[in-house]
């Protein structure tokens, strides 16, 4: 048997992957709850994750497992509309004239700004497509290094620098510039007269999530189990202790899979673990009227929050029977 710790997405889908290639697998989930930071709260309509969710055109392998799980036609792709908070004011920044708009950035600035997200490197005079393909080669490049070489002072502070205080305060120097190219090739297609192209389940994530227990069998997922060590003999993992509300245990398996943060799998190896982490404080909101005019909100003034994301600006709230609900995000150190 193969015992995969954690019950989110991925973990889920490494047990689909495994069953389909003839292994015995069982999931070991430590909430009561299946789905990870997509699991989901009940509203007065369909479900709503308990963090942000949704998708881009560019995450090709999700799409093709929804589709393979009977979920293709459930995949709606919705105009997500983006806008930055500065000194007081909403910057709407979907539209090629509204990025024009921005008063913090010249018409250089936003040139180069544009250059960046299109993944053209024009420095030496000669536009270059292929310099940001390998994230790997950006890994040790420090992020504000990277835009003054790449873009322009004035994009760095008055466009990233701000974004960056509210998401990563004093560490913000230290973020790596794969980082934020992996941000931009995260970016899914836009419509130039509406905005970003973004998917989301009809129904919510949960439908993904259910599909994916359905394939697996619910047999072979157990929830409130935390696996708290990995027997290790001769080098081999050969077991896995959980601990329940009734008690503890010990299962045999040939492998394990640990689908969840690298700091649990140094928790139960010992193997060190380098990545410094940051957690997130989301919390979701219900409204009688919207707040907002946009889906995603950055902020980049001095406030208690990073984001606010409307999701019902996103997908309508006639689907949660009337509520408007709102993501309140704060990064904290």
């Amino acid at each position: 048997m193969i015992g995969i710790v954690g019950g989110g997405i991925a973990g889920l889908a490494a047990a689909y992957r495994l069953q389909q290639a003839g292994r015995d697998v069982r999931v070991f989930e430590a909430s009561d709850d299946v789905g990870g930071l997509a699991a989901t709260y009940e509203t007065r309509g369909h479900r709503i994750e308990q963090f942000y969710h949704h998708l881009s055109k560019s995450e090709e392998t999700i799409v093709e497992l929804a589709e393979e799980l009977g979920l293709g036609n459930a995949v709606e792709w919705r105009v997500g509309k983006n806008a930055y908070y500065v000194d007081g004011t909403v910057h709407p920044m979907d539209k090629p004239w509204e990025i024009l708009a921005y008063p913090h950035l010249s018409l250089y600035d936003t040139f180069r700004l544009g250059l960046l997200t299109l993944d053209i490197d024009v420095r030496g005079g000669v536009p270059k497509r292929d310099t940001y393909d390998d994230l790997r080669e950006f890994e040790d490049v420090p992020i504000r290094e990277f835009l003054l070489d790449h873009t322009t002072r004035g994009v760095y502070e008055h466009f990233f620098e701000p974004l960056l205080e509210a998401k990563f305060g004093s560490r913000r120097e230290d973020v790596s510039a794969a980082w934020l190219l992996g941000r931009i090739k995260f970016r899914g297609e836009r419509d130039l007269l509406r905005g970003e192209l973004l998917g989301y389940f009809d129904g919510g994530f949960h439908r993904l999530i259910d599909a994916l227990v359905s394939a697996v069998g619910r047999e072979h997922v157990e929830t409130g189990t935390r696996v708290t060590d990995v027997g290790i003999v001769g080098g081999a993992v050969d077991s896995l202790a959980v601990e329940t509300a009734s008690g503890t245990a010990t299962h045999a398996v040939d492998d394990v899979v640990v689908a969840t943060m690298p700091n649990v799998l140094e928790d139960l190896t010992g193997h060190s673990c380098a990545i410094d982490f940051q957690g997130t404080v989301c919390s979701v909101l219900s409204l009688a009227d919207p707040l907002l005019d946009t889906y995603w909100l950055n902020i980049a003034d001095d406030a208690p929050f990073g984001a606010l994301i409307e999701h019902t600006n996103f997908v309508p709230p006639e689907r949660y029977g009337g509520e408007h609900l709102l993501y309140a995000v704060s990064y904290v150190q």
